[in-house]
């Protein structure tokens, strides 16, 4: 799956054998936890362990370029960390064989589908002036004062 980061530079996010065990051997990660476990959200909500095992995944394309880890993760932020998010996610569906590609891509679909519906929800809560429902309280609710 080819992506950009956001200096233009092109990536191709493969995974296969090889490359889960690199992420395995160097992070102590089994992406097949993206599957069988919480990995994937894990990955979703902290943006620097989804950067390391990006880089992890691009690492040799990163050394014929001259690319150093710190520099991999200075190139993604905004949409070209979602451009490899969506990269990595495209490429962990095609690595399964068909029928099981075929139902994790429809779970996927479902979920972003999910989150889009949830986005358009929040952005029409704040454009009314209604703060957005977060579970556990709104949006707009504050810790208390330790004072």
């Amino acid at each position: 799956m080819i992506w950009k980061n956001a200096n233009g530079r092109q990536f191709d996010c493969v995974i296969n054998i090889a490359s889960m065990k690199r992420v395995k051997e160097a992070l102590q990660l089994n992406l097949m936890e993206c599957v069988s476990g919480d990995l994937m959200q894990r990955l979703s909500e902290d943006p620097c362990l989804l950067v390391d095992v990006l880089y992890v995944l691009h690492r040799p394309q990163c050394e014929m370029m001259g690319i150093s880890d710190e520099q991999f993760g200075e190139g993604l932020f905004g949409d070209a960390l979602d451009a490899a998010s969506k990269a990595f996610t495209d490429a962990l569906v095609e690595f399964f064989p068909t029928k099981q590609a075929r139902l994790m891509r429809l779970a996927m679909d479902r979920a972003e589908r999910e989150a889009e519906e949830a986005f358009r929800k929040a952005e029409e809560a704040i454009g009314s002036g209604s703060p957005p429902k977060i579970s556990g309280g709104s949006a707009s609710s504050a810790p208390e004062s330790a004072e």
